[in-house]
């Protein structure tokens, strides 16, 4: 796998790893930037699903008079 390519790039906390291998930041320094790249991703994942249709559209309309108070309550 090359190590600047966009897949190997992609993983959480490889890139961190690779750079500490390769001697540019203290192990200490690469934990620190992995979980600053984790909490990153995370927010992005949070984010998008934010912005994806409310769980009203997605719950059969059998159910929706029942738990559809509820959904709405937690989203907002």
């Amino acid at each position: 796998c090359d190590w600047s390519s966009d897949v190997c790039s992609s993983d959480l906390g490889l890139r961190e790893i690779v750079g500490h291998l390769n001697g540019h930041w203290s192990l200490e320094d690469a934990i620190r930037r992995s979980q600053q790249a984790t909490r990153r991703y995370a927010k992005r994942q949070y984010t998008w699903f934010r912005h994806q249709l409310p769980a009203a559209h997605i719950v059969e309309e059998k159910y929706n008079d029942r738990i559809l108070p509820d959904i709405l309550s937690k989203m907002s």
